[in-house]
């Protein structure tokens, strides 16, 4: 069957029988995520079963993905830690796609938009001993 003739039938061309990936993680529209997130979508699926041999990751500031700040290509996998940790305060869309033994491609998987957190960890604050405490021991224990 030329890729012309493939008909869409729930979410698969039938041509190429590898199911549209599902972003899973991070959730849409999700804040505060960590600049060092595992991106993660749905379980690979071929109609015909035919083994996955690859799974295409890109990131953008662009929902057209025009752009990227990573793409990469990965074996069998549905999921990636994106490395270099991504910047702070930033929005981002993500997308996934899968290809199968035969070197047949999914189509993208529809983006996914979050935003990155302000700061990397929050500075604790100190409850005990109280400020201005006076007669502390010389080795308190402190409580967060």
């Amino acid at each position: 069957m030329s890729s012309a003739d493939k008909i869409k039938l729930d979410g698969m061309a039938t041509g190429a029988a590898v199911r549209k990936p599902v972003n899973s993680t991070p959730a849409a529209n999700a804040v505060g995520v960590s600049t060092m997130i595992t991106l993660s979508a749905n379980t690979y699926y071929s109609l015909y079963g035919i083994a996955q041999s690859a799974a295409q990751f890109q990131v953008s500031t662009v929902a057209d993905f025009s752009s990227t700040v990573r793409d990469t290509t990965l074996g069998a996998v549905t999921s990636w830690a994106v490395s270099p940790a991504l910047s702070l305060s930033t929005q981002y869309y993500w997308r996934v796609r899968y290809k199968d033994a035969e070197n047949t491609w999914s189509d993208w998987s529809s983006p996914t938009l979050f935003t990155t957190g302000a700061a990397l960890i929050t500075a604790p604050t100190l409850t005990s001993p109280a400020a201005g405490a006076t007669n502390v021991i010389e080795t308190p224990p402190l409580a967060l």
